[in-house]
């Protein structure tokens, strides 16, 4: 697939899902801006964004807070009901005696099938809660490494290889035109100063992916 295809593939994919109008332009900044590499971040801060601004965890956070609602209200319906007994007597020519007294109504039969019931679904709501809260800190912590990593790669490719590279192809070609080194020499250090330069360009890329990774994981933008 030559890059105009692949061009067109990939801003077809980005309409389907953004759910863009097809009959809408869609234009496409040109020039990326690079991510702060010397961005630091702590893990604990970008966890705790995640938590406050991933729609699935606060989605799962009110299915389980709904459900101990529901485990509330069935407890209540099966509450003891509570009655008042009032007697009168009267014995012989004495004066009327009053007696009473209280019945508690324990409906436990009747209530223990929804109690059970609201119960799992609390349990099973809150255990899918701490799941997916587990899964989100994973991924913050797998996508900063991920981060950490590109921004050491990009700074040994991008600051150091490859102006180290074009620097001694420029001595190199300096030396060659005063006859001090032969045409092979200049040529295998074009080589690689090409090979620097492809893995700078790969290196950027990775840190773009990075960054966009680290912030969709986090659920905030990180970087301007």
């Amino acid at each position: 697939m030559d890059a105009g295809n692949a061009h067109a593939g990939a801003v077809a994919e980005l309409r389907t899902w953004l759910a863009w109008d097809s009959s809408v332009p869609l234009t496409l900044e040109t020039e990326v801006g690079r991510p702060e590499s010397d961005r630091e971040f702590d893990t604990s801060k970008l966890v705790a964004s995640a938590m406050n601004a991933r729609p699935e965890v606060v989605a799962a956070e009110a299915r389980s807070l709904e459900a101990e609602a529901t485990l509330r209200a069935a407890r209540g319906a099966g509450a003891p009901g509570l009655s008042l007994v009032a007697n009168w007597a009267r014995e012989g020519n004495e004066a009327n005696v009053v007696t009473g007294g209280f019945t508690l109504e324990l409906p436990v039969q009747r209530n223990q099938l929804a109690v059970a019931q609201a119960g799992g679904g609390a349990a099973n709501a809150a255990i899918d809660a701490e799941a997916l809260r587990a899964d989100v800190s994973r991924q913050v912590a797998r996508t900063l490494t991920r981060w950490q990593l590109a921004v050491e790669r990009y700074e040994l490719a991008v600051e150091a290889a490859t102006p180290l590279a074009h620097e001694n192809l420029r001595l190199l070609q300096r030396a060659y035109e005063t006859g001090k080194e032969d045409l092979l020499a200049v040529l295998l250090m074009q080589t690689q100063a090409l090979t620097a330069q492809a893995t700078a360009i790969d290196a950027t890329v990775e840190l773009h992916r990075a960054a966009a990774a680290l912030e969709l994981a986090a659920g905030e933008e990180l970087f301007q």
